[in-house]
């Protein structure tokens, strides 16, 4: 199964990073506007977390 995820997006108004589910649709979305490396670094931290936790669960479904 392929891993929670995240990418640079856009809500419309601002810049965003999109935490992704496995199957690609959209679970939170991080928005930011000059501090790209903070809202990166949130996004990363939220996939790591959601990856260990799927993994350590292979039953659960996202």
């Amino acid at each position: 199964m392929t891993p929670f995820t995240y990418e640079r997006s856009t809500d419309g108004c601002d810049e965003t990073f999109a935490v992704l589910y496995p199957d690609g649709s959209h679970l939170v979305s991080i928005p930011f506007w000059e501090e790209v490396g903070r809202a990166e670094s949130e996004a990363t931290m939220i996939v790591k977390a959601l990856n260990a936790f799927h993994g350590a669960n292979p039953s659960t479904k996202a």
